[in-house]
């Protein structure tokens, strides 16, 4: 009995082992008629072009995710070293339309764990939305955030002539 299994493994083995070489053999013959044309250089240059996109949008993947775990972002902060900070700074925020987003965005600005800094908001005269919500932010955070008005139709360099002529802390003159 044990003879009879071999023999019908023999005739299944040789089948398969038939099988790749004929595959093979149809690869090889497919393979040597696309050299002989240009048609290979055109399926290797596809194939390249596709492992490149497919290496560069996995390193994309991979770093997006990489950077963005809490881990990384916490690893990247700077410790703090126990010293005063030597130098104030202002932020500039100019703000036309932004009744939407302003108040999250001084909000954040304001989160800085700097000690010695400011937040200047350019708005324009013709935006009384704009203006309302950067003036609510400087009532709540009167020793961070300062709220320069444009005039209506001046544009902004009309305003930020005006911010640099007000805004000039001591240190200035």
């Amino acid at each position: 009995m044990s003879r009879d299994r071999l023999a019908s493994a023999r005739k299944r083995l040789s089948g398969r082992v038939l099988i790749v070489v004929l595959l093979l053999a149809v690869a090889s013959a497919a393979g040597l008629m696309a050299i002989k044309s240009s048609l290979f250089l055109y399926l290797l240059y596809i194939a390249v072009s596709l492992l490149v996109g497919v290496v560069g949008v996995s390193t994309l993947i991979w770093m997006l995710h990489a950077w963005r775990t809490p881990d990384s972002l916490t690893e990247s902060r700077l410790e703090a070293d126990g010293r005063e900070s030597a130098y104030s700074f202002s932020l500039i925020v100019p703000a036309r339309h932004e009744v939407a987003v302003l108040e999250t965005t001084l909000s954040r600005l304001i989160s800085s764990d700097h000690p010695d800094f400011e937040v200047l908001v350019v708005v324009g005269a013709d935006d009384p939305g704009t203006r309302e919500v950067a003036e609510r932010m400087a009532d709540r955070h009167p020793e961070r955030v300062r709220v320069v008005v444009g005039r209506c139709c001046g544009g902004s360099t009309s305003a930020f002539r005006r911010l640099m002529q007000t805004s000039c802390r001591p240190a200035c003159s």
